[in-house]
């Protein structure tokens, strides 16, 4: 693939390079130009796009919310009880992201029923959620055999209301339910939109799919820890890194034995040529599901069938157990074929560690496209990757906060929220200094676009000329105060407690100044009425504003309102201002800029915000904590015994003292926590959520 068609995407004919196109019956083309159209058209939309945000934040749930549980606490005898409410997001967060924006554009195009294919069952319950909400008609083809294995999935999807219909054709699996699917599509076209689950199909389902889902390949912690360690030098190499943190490789004991070959400290083998030829671009060491088999098949003779037969058992074997009755099988013909026991041993606990999911090759290819992609634009074009970011939010790991720190520290420039400049959006405006991100009104929390659009469209060109202009534009009051709250009114009444100041005059909202005349008076002193002549008043000057008696707000109180107001601030990060604090100053404190000139197994002390909570279900209890300071990201290991014996600053604190031993292991360190104080007393006002993944 060239490099150019990294950066366009596909051509005008859906082609990627000499990959995809439109390859499709004569009754769909004008469908599938159609959906391109509409396509193109919604993702521009502003009012398509805060609708989707609205349900991504409200519906599907992400990050899903902690929950104190009063009642049960108390029932309980007191023990703070939290409950993680992944009910809110149980279809799984990219596939109900991709059903919910193709929901929505079929909602779009008028379109009243919706067909999809599924196999295991995630991507039919996605979709037969979605169609719920939506009220549209939901019909899901399933391979007869997948509806007997997911036999759950198949229950919620009728529960939501869709019509499951088992294929008996050919294998009456996935590809004959997607067979079943375009023939339901292809004669009813005029009414139905089929939500394809993957980057596959027609143009512009591929664009589409890659749109909705995003980038969710390597912005996990695992995934940047691991990046060092690997060190990808092409793109292939890149393929391997997004399969390899996966529970599959790390179960079956893979990752460590591959970097060790691929560092150069352990001898790469292999059992025989025949495997040398499965394993060659891996280093002697399995990672996808398709090795996996191709293994099987090869070294314990395996047929086709019977291969296919291990695959299915390895998504399922931890529930019903049917993977350990190919365990004899599978040493007895590697060992029939020359293989040591041990070896053949050691790749079937292999095959059982992919039963905890392990990735296919083609689907890393395609997360790796994405993320190589996502990385070249951080690259090459930092401010238009950060801009776009922030204006697709709600999405992935991280805040507006975090990217725009993560900006600054890259020598971006931004500028704050204005009335006079900002769009609801944020944008790329260009300066003396250079082109800098313009932070888009957006960001106010309480604003609403709907609103504020028509106040927009009449801004002059030049700009409000004082408050009281703004405020005949129609704006509601709460409006106002919300942009006083952010400091977007600074232009025209000063700092934001002087400009809420100057909201609660309302004499220029009396009869006698309603309708303020903007130029200076034509007609002689004469011509004013008497009584005004007598007051002093001159109806072509605006009321002056009475003068503040507020003090301009300090840098504490700049934090606390900035956040409050924006999720962000442009001042200072918090933990530099929090080092200024009396009872932090002298303490001797690691930054995370620091933390490369410390050595291994080092006691340090250090400060920061709780930006991220990560604890995976195949950790053994262990919590990734990511902790941020004015200079970097500190990751942080909490064991269980750790996070339990101090709970309540665990689950709640925002700012965290850590004492604890550094761990490195080549460009990667962790902080392996032993105790934690919460610094929140210190910045009372200060509020900025983490986001906690379970």
């Amino acid at each position: 693939m060239t490099q150019s068609t990294l950066r366009t995407g596909p051509d005008a004919n859906g082609m990627f390079g000499s990959f995809g196109g439109r390859y499709v019956a004569e009754t769909l083309m004008p469908l599938i130009l159609d959906l391109d159209r509409e396509y193109e058209l919604a993702k521009k939309d502003p009012e398509f796009i805060k609708e989707l945000a609205y349900f991504q934040r409200d519906y599907v749930g992400r990050p899903s919310p902690l929950y104190f549980a009063e009642r049960l606490t108390e029932f309980c005898g007191g023990a703070k009880i939290y409950l993680k409410r992944e009910d809110l997001n149980h279809t799984g967060a990219h596939k109900i992201n991709n059903a919910l924006g193709q929901g929505l554009l079929a909602q779009r195009m008028g379109k009243e029923r919706i067909i999809a294919e599924t196999g295991a069952g995630q991507h039919g319950v996605a979709t037969a959620t979605v169609c719920a909400m939506l009220g549209l008609e939901c019909i899901v083809y399933m391979g007869e055999e997948d509806v007997h294995r997911q036999a759950p999935n198949v229950f919620r999807m009728k529960l939501l209301g869709a019509e499951v219909r088992p294929v008996k054709s050919g294998s009456r699996t996935l590809k004959d339910a997607i067979n079943e699917a375009i023939r339901d599509w292809v004669t009813n076209v005029e009414h139905t939109h089929y939500i394809i689950g993957s980057a596959v199909g027609p143009a512009p389902y591929p664009e589409i799919v890659a749109h909705f889902q995003s980038i969710i390949g390597i912005e996990s912690r695992a995934q940047m820890s691991m990046l060092p360690r690997l060190k990808p030098a092409c793109f292939y190499d890149l393929v391997i890194q997004i399969a390899i943190v996966r529970p599959g490789p790390i179960q079956g004991d893979m990752v460590h034995p591959f970097l060790r070959r691929r560092a150069g400290l352990e001898a790469i083998s292999y059992p025989s040529k025949e495997l040398e030829q499965v394993l060659g671009r891996t280093m002697g060491v399995p990672i996808f599901q398709e090795q996996v088999i191709k293994l099987a098949m090869v070294a314990a003779g395996f047929s086709g069938g019977e291969a296919d037969q291990l695959r299915r058992a390895m998504a399922s074997w931890k529930k019903n157990g049917e993977l350990l009755q190919f365990e004899a099988k599978l040493i007895n013909g590697m060992q029939q074929r020359g293989y040591a026991e041990t070896y053949a041993k050691q790749i079937f606990a292999q095959i059982c560690g992919f039963g905890e999911y392990g990735f296919p090759e083609s689907h890393s290819a395609s997360f790796a496209l994405l993320a190589y992609t996502s990385a070249w634009l951080k690259c090459y074009y930092p401010l238009e990757f950060l801009t776009a970011l922030l204006n697709s939010l709600p999405m992935g790991f991280y805040s507006a906060s975090q990217l725009v720190q993560d900006g600054k520290r890259h020598g971006l420039q931004v500028l704050p929220v204005c009335i006079q400049h900002s769009d609801w959006d944020h944008r790329i405006e260009a300066t003396a200094t250079g082109p800098a991100l313009r932070l888009g009104l957006r960001q106010v929390k309480g604003l609403q676009l709907d609103l504020l659009l028509p106040v927009l469209q009449q801004r002059p060109a030049e700009g409000f000329h004082s408050l009281s202009s703004l405020k005949q534009s129609g704006l509601r009051q709460d409006q106002l105060t919300a942009l006083a709250s952010s400091d977007a009114l600074q232009a025209l009444s000063g700092h934001r407690f002087a400009s809420r100041w100057q909201l609660l005059d309302r004499l220029d909202e009396l009869p006698l100044f309603r309708q303020t005349v903007r130029q200076p008076a034509q007609q002689p002193p004469s011509a004013e009425p008497l009584l005004l002549q007598q007051l002093g008043l001159d109806l072509h000057t605006e009321p002056a504003a009475p003068p503040c008696p507020l003090p301009t707000p300090d840098a504490w109180q700049q934090l606390g309102e900035d956040y409050q107001s924006l999720g962000l601030s442009l001042t200072q990060h918090p933990v530099a201002l929090l080092r200024q604090h009396p009872t932090l100053v002298k303490q001797s404190l690691q930054r995370a800029c620091d933390l490369a000139t410390c050595r291994n197994g080092q006691v340090l002390r250090v400060i920061g915000l709780v930006t991220v909570r990560q604890s995976p279900g195949t950790a053994g209890g262990v919590t990734f904590i990511t902790l941020e300071d004015e200079t970097g990201q500190i990751n942080l290991i909490v064991w269980q015994a750790t996070a339990l014996a101090q709970q309540q600053t665990f689950i709640s604190s925002r700012l965290w003292l850590v004492h604890g031993v550094l761990q490195r292991e080549g460009l990667v360190s962790h902080l392996v926590v032993g105790r934690i104080e919460s610094l929140d007393p210190l910045l009372p006002v200060f509020q900025s959520p983490s986001r906690d993944f379970h």
